[in-house]
C-alpha cells in the first residue's frame, strides 16, 4: 500500500510488473491510436491490378446476350474480337493484356480465376445487352455478313447497296467458332452467272434452283429449304457443295459425315451458319426429322452442365445441304422442305483438275461474292412489292428469291415456276415408288369412293401383298403404322387429287378415300391434249406447204 502520496497506485503497479510494456494511461483511454496510420499499406494483389487495367482499357467492352450469357469484346489494334467469357480466346485476351504491362511477371491462376468471376458479374449486371449471331444477322431491311477476317470487318447490305464496316459499329455482335474460315473481301463488277462455270449445270431450271437456294441462304431468319444434290459418280456433287459453301460460310471441314444425334446437330448448328454433309448413301428417319427442324426452326433441350434440375435450350434455324448417289430419303416431310438437283456425269474431255478449279475459283470468288451482295441489295429493295402467284411451302424463301430473280437472268415468276415444278416432280417420283399410294390407286380403280376402317384397309393390303408375292419392306405392319403412313403421304395424295376423310361413330372409325379425277379421265385429258397438239402440228405443216406453193 502506498499511502499519503499523490501517486496513482495502478500506474506504479504496471511499471513494477512490466516495465517495458506499453499501456494506455487511464487518463487517455478514449483517445484514438495513431499508430495504425503509420503502418505500411498492404500491396495490391495481381487480381486487383488486373481489374484496374481492364477498367482503364477503353477498347474492352463487357456485355451479355439475350440469354444472359456473358461476353467480352476487344476492339484494340493488338487484339480484336468477341469471345464468350471463360473460353480459351477470352483467357488469352486477358493474359495478353497482363503481358503488355508486366512482360517479366507471370499471372498466377488464382488471380485469373478471381478476375473472371469479376468479369462475369460486370458483363451480366453492368454490361449492355446485344443480340449474338454467327456469320449472318439482320432483318428484311438490313443484312450483315461477318467476313471472318482478323480485322473483324462485316458487310452491310441495304436496299441501296453494300459496304464494309467494323464489326463493333453494328447493333449485333458476331461470335466465331474454331472451324470458321474467312470470306474473300468482295469486289464489284462481277455477275452472278459467273458462278455457273464452277457448277456442273447446263440447263436454266437447275441453275435457277441452285442460285436461288444460294440467295436464300442469306435470308436472316429463315425458313431455309435444304439442298439435296444427287448424281452418279463423277458428276461433281461434292465439288458443287464445297463451292456453294465457300460463298456463304467457309469452314475447315466444309462437308462432314452426318451427325449421330440431335444433340450433335444442335452443336453443329450453334457453330456454323450453313451445314453440309457429304456422300450419304441413305438417311435415317431420325436425321430426316432433325433436318426438317433445322429448315423451319426448332430447339434442343438438355440438362445444364453440373446441375440436376436446370436445362439449357439451344434454338436454331439453318440452311443445309447433302449429296449422294441414291434417293437419300422417302420422307415426304423432308422432301417437301428440300430442293432436289440431279447432276449428270462430266465428260472426260471437259474435266479439270481440282487444283486448277480451286485456283480459278479463288481468283473469281471476290467478284462473284460482290455480285451476290448486289443481288441481295436488289432483293431488299424489291421485297416489299414482290407478290407470289400462290404461297407454296417455304413461301418466305420463295418470295425472297423472286425479289432478286432479275440478277439470276430469269424472267418474272420463272423461279416460282421452277421451284413449284421441282416439288411436284419429287412428289410424282415418290408416288410411283410408294407401296401404299400405288395400292390406294388400285383400290380406287375398282371402288371409288372407298369406305371402311383402317383395319379393313390393312387386311386388304396384306391380302394383295401375299397374293402378288411382294418383297418390298415398306408395307405397314399394323394399324398404327398405316394411319401414320397415310398422314405422311398426304402431299402425294393431294397431288393425285385423292382426299381421305375421317369419321367416327360409337362403334368404329371410318375412312373415306375419294379420287376426284380418275386415271381414265386424266388419261383421256392427256390424249385430248396430245391430239390437239398433233392437229396444230398438221395445221402448221399445211400452212407451211401452202406458203411454199
Amino acid at each position: 500500500e502506498i499511502r499519503g502520496t499523490s501517486v496513482d497506485p495502478m500506474e506504479e503497479l504496471k511499471k513494477m510488473i512490466l516495465p517495458t510494456a506499453q499501456f494506455p494511461s487511464s487518463s487517455n483511454s478514449d483517445q484514438e491510436d495513431t499508430d495504425e496510420d503509420q503502418k505500411p499499406k498492404r500491396p495490391q494483389s495481381q487480381a486487383d491490378i488486373l481489374q484496374d487495367l481492364i477498367i482503364e482499357t477503353s477498347t474492352i467492352e463487357l456485355w451479355h446476350d439475350q440469354d444472359h450469357e456473358p461476353y467480352i469484346t476487344s476492339s484494340g489494334e493488338a487484339a480484336r474480337g468477341t469471345f464468350r467469357l471463360g473460353s480459351g480466346e477470352a483467357k488469352r485476351l486477358i493474359r495478353r493484356l497482363w503481358h503488355q504491362h508486366f512482360p517479366k511477371k507471370a499471372l498466377n491462376g488464382e488471380a485469373l480465376n478471381t478476375t473472371f468471376e469479376w468479369l462475369d458479374a460486370q458483363a451480366q449486371f453492368s454490361g449492355k445487352k446485344y443480340t449474338t449471331a454467327i456469320r449472318l444477322a439482320g432483318d428484311r431491311e438490313r443484312v450483315y455478313v461477318d467476313l471472318g477476317d482478323e480485322s473483324w470487318k462485316v458487310v452491310e447490305i441495304t436496299a441501296s447497296g453494300w459496304s464494309l464496316k467494323s464489326a463493333f459499329e453494328i447493333p449485333f455482335r458476331f461470335y466465331r467458332s474454331g472451324g470458321m474460315l474467312a470470306l474473300p473481301v468482295p469486289q464489284s463488277g462481277g455477275g452472278l452467272t459467273d458462278l455457273q462455270q464452277f457448277l456442273n449445270i447446263h440447263d436454266e431450271s437447275t441453275w435457277a434452283l441452285a442460285a436461288g437456294w444460294l440467295l436464300g441462304c442469306y435470308l436472316p431468319s429463315g425458313p431455309f429449304p435444304g439442298l439435296i444434290v444427287r448424281g452418279p459418280q463423277g458428276s461433281a456433287k461434292s465439288t458443287m457443295c464445297r463451292f456453294l459453301r465457300a460463298l456463304v460460310d467457309p469452314n475447315k471441314a466444309p462437308l462432314r459425315s452426318p451427325p449421330s444425334s440431335e444433340q450433335d446437330l444442335a452443336i453443329a448448328a450453334n457453330s456454323s451458319w450453313l451445314l453440309g454433309y457429304d456422300n450419304l448413301s441413305s438417311m435415317k428417319h431420325s436425321l430426316a426429322d432433325c433436318l426438317c427442324t433445322l429448315s423451319t426452326g426448332g430447339g434442343f433441350a438438355t440438362r445444364k452442365l453440373y446441375t440436376n434440375l436446370e436445362e439449357t435450350i439451344v434454338s436454331f434455324c439453318r440452311p443445309w445441304m447433302v449429296n449422294g448417289i441414291d434417293n437419300l430419303s422417302n420422307r415426304m416431310d423432308l422432301l417437301d422442305r428440300s430442293i432436289i438437283i440431279d447432276l449428270k456425269p462430266i465428260n472426260e474431255n471437259s474435266r479439270m483438275t481440282a487444283a486448277v478449279m480451286e485456283e480459278l475459283f479463288e481468283q473469281q470468288s471476290p467478284r462473284i461474292l460482290g455480285a451476290i451482295y448486289t443481288a441481295l441489295a436488289s432483293v431488299l429493295k424489291n421485297l416489299p412489292q414482290t407478290e407470289l402467284p400462290q404461297h407454296p411451302r417455304m413461301a418466305d424463301f420463295c418470295q425472297w428469291v423472286t425479289a432478286g430473280e432479275d440478277h439470276l437472268k430469269l424472267k418474272e415468276d420463272t423461279f416460282f415456276n421452277y421451284y413449284v415444278g421441282n416439288r411436284y416432280e419429287v412428289i410424282d417420283d415418290e408416288s410411283e415408288n410408294d407401296s401404299v399410294v400405288q395400292f390406294i390407286l388400285i383400290q380406287l380403280e375398282q371402288r371409288n369412293p372407298w369406305e371402311g376402317s383402317a383395319s379393313e384397309l390393312l387386311n386388304s393390303m396384306t391380302d394383295y401383298r401375299e397374293k402378288n408375292g411382294s418383297l418390298r419392306k415398306d408395307w405397314p405392319r399394323n394399324v398404327q403404322g398405316l394411319t401414320g403412313r397415310l398422314r405422311r403421304i398426304q402431299p402425294m395424295l393431294d397431288r393425285l387429287h385423292i382426299s381421305i376423310e375421317h369419321s367416327r361413330t360409337k362403334s368404329q372409325r371410318t375412312l373415306t378415300i375419294i379420287k376426284t379425277e380418275t386415271p381414265r379421265q386424266r388419261k383421256g385429258a392427256q390424249e385430248a391434249e396430245l391430239q390437239n397438239v398433233s392437229m396444230l402440228e398438221d395445221d402448221m405443216s399445211w400452212l407451211e406447204r401452202v406458203g411454199n406453193e
